[in-house]
């Protein structure tokens, strides 16, 4: 298997037989406990089998004798299929997905939703405050979930009894949207270096930003870093480190890696920063190389605030960079605009605009490159950032938009659907200098 390369090139990781099984094994139990054995199960893989999780759960499902389809992100609904979506074909029992997918559920929902005011939208706002109370007392509601939120179930084939999200961050209104809407979503986190061993939330817990407690066969600890100590309060945080049989044996033909992710008792060293609460429960809050310094020596978890701000209704299928300078002390976001949504906002907030953005007459390469619209942005983003309670040094100040999409086949994501932020830098160098000019 390979890394996805967020941050350079792919690492070949190798594993053996042994190390495979036991991670599945971990990852298989886990699933039983949840999902009982059934006859004529059926399981729908959308990712890549490149990503260590499909790969993971599509050979834990073929070991339980269930009937495995292969769909894609593109064609997973009946709005983007037909005569059928993937799920609505194969009818899983449980969905397993990036964040990025469920970012996009969510907003699909949002985009149909009756106009505030009306008496629909009152019946939806009531179920989902409804549900959203009875889920934090460990309670089910039956009569919303049939009389309100079956429609969206049943986008998603109507039969699937829990969603797993792992691959990174899930913002914490993507979490709570989706357990209220659809049913129980579960976080988890892992690498391809512990064939996805690390840890996984169980059912019910609704805690934002936490992945949960850890499996079966793993030991974790924390090492202090610069910023973060086994000292600090209310939890202690640091490095996450694992030891157990699941572990990967080295990078492929590259021993001067394998020697600084695996130290001398055996503990793979993840890069990834997190913490542990008196429950036991992890929470990542970054990759150690996914996180910057600006020039007041804060460190910012880049990919927690492109969970958040990836979300915004301008940027589109949710692709948004945060961009960090070591000589200022603000952020800055690019990211993909939607056009269709662009030209609405415009529209409706026309104060400040030329006439031809207003009217629609204004090509939409120059539309998205209006310092009105691009400042209007960036005060939206950080309003979204307020309301995640986020510090103010992570709350954008500039935001550029660009109409080219963001694939795996035009470089700038991963087959994991991952931001590649070196080819992000290079290929919109000119847009990110700009956002940074003002002191």
């Amino acid at each position: 298997m390979y890394t996805s390369g967020t941050t350079g090139d792919p690492k070949g990781v190798v594993h053996t037989h042994g190390s495979i099984i036991s991670g599945l094994t971990a990852m298989e139990r886990y699933i039983d406990s949840l999902l009982p054995r059934v006859t004529q199960e059926r399981y729908c893989a959308f990712l890549p089998l490149a990503h260590i999780l499909e790969f993971g759960v599509v050979n834990i499902f073929l070991a339980r004798g269930a009937t495995v389809g292969f769909g894609s992100p593109r064609t997973l609904t009946d709005v983007t299929a037909r005569p059928h979506g993937d799920l609505t074909e194969y009818k899983p029992r449980c969905i397993v997905a990036v964040p990025r997918v469920y970012n996009t559920l969510k907003r699909a929902v949002e985009a149909k939703l009756p106009a505030e005011g009306t008496v629909r939208r009152h019946v939806f706002d009531t179920a989902y405050q409804s549900r959203l109370a009875a889920l934090k007392e460990g309670k089910e509601t039956p009569y919303w979930n049939e009389k309100v939120f079956k429609q969206a179930r049943a986008a998603l084939g109507g039969r699937f009894e829990f969603l797993l999200s792992g691959g990174g961050p899930l913002a914490a209104s993507t979490q709570e949207f989706v357990n209220v809407v659809f049913g129980y979503l579960v976080g988890g986190w892992g690498l391809t270096e512990t064939i996805c061993v690390g840890a996984i939330q169980r059912t019910g817990d609704l805690t934002p930003g936490a992945v949960g407690q850890v499996l079966e066969m793993e030991e974790l600890k924390l090492i202090d870093t610069e910023e973060y100590k086994h000292t600090d309060q209310p939890h202690p945080r640091g490095e996450l480190c694992l030891r157990g049989p699941f572990l990967f044996k080295g990078y492929y033909k590259k021993p001067e890696l394998t020697a600084e992710a695996i130290d001398a008792e055996g503990w793979f060293h993840t890069g990834d920063i997190g913490s542990i609460d008196n429950d036991g429960r992890v929470s990542v809050i970054g990759r150690i190389k996914a996180l910057a310094k600006n020039c007041l020596g804060e460190y910012i978890a880049l990919e927690a605030l492109e969970a958040i701000y990836a979300n915004h209704p301008l940027v589109l299928n949710n692709c948004a960079c945060v961009v960090v300078n070591p000589d200022r002390r603000y952020i800055a976001v690019i990211c993909v605009a939607a056009e269709t949504k662009v030209r609405k906002f415009v529209a409706a907030h026309p104060e400040g605009f030329p006439p031809a953005a207003v009217d629609g007459t204004m090509p939409i390469a120059e539309l998205i490159a209006l310092p009105e619209l691009c400042a209007k942005a960036a005060a939206s983003m950080a309003e979204m950032g307020r309301e995640a309670r986020r510090k103010p040094f992570e709350l954008p100040h500039d935001v550029r938009f660009v109409l080219e999409e963001w694939t795996p086949e035009n470089g700038v994501l991963t087959a994991a659907m991952k931001l590649k932020r070196k080819a992000i830098s290079e290929r919109f160098a000119r847009q990110i200098e700009e956002m940074f000019v003002k002191e």
